[in-house]
């Protein structure tokens, strides 16, 4: 079964504007965070839309508009079997 869904409306309230590997478009950042006592934390992260950005790969510059920071992506992009991927982040 296809998903067929608009993924646009998933990106109305909280999408950014990003270019990665030269390419524009949305996606949704999540920040890193870590806990005051360094026990918890996460990756930084963006959710894309699959399709708008094929090409992508580990090492991929990503540029995030409103970030001061630049990062690439940190692995293999993740598929999540709805037309989405989610990349993780490194600090560059």
């Amino acid at each position: 079964m296809t998903f067929t869904e608009d993924r646009s409306a998933f990106f109305t309230d909280f999408a950014v504007a990003v270019t990665i590997g030269g390419v524009s478009g949305v996606g949704i950042f999540d920040k890193e965070y870590a806990s005051f006592d360094m026990a918890s934390g996460n990756r930084p992260a963006l959710t894309v839309v699959t399709e708008d950005f094929p090409a992508v790969v580990e090492g991929s510059a990503v540029t995030i508009t409103g970030e001061v920071a630049t990062y690439t992506v940190a692995g293999t992009p993740q598929a999540d079997g709805t037309g989405m991927s989610v990349l993780l982040l490194e600090k560059v």
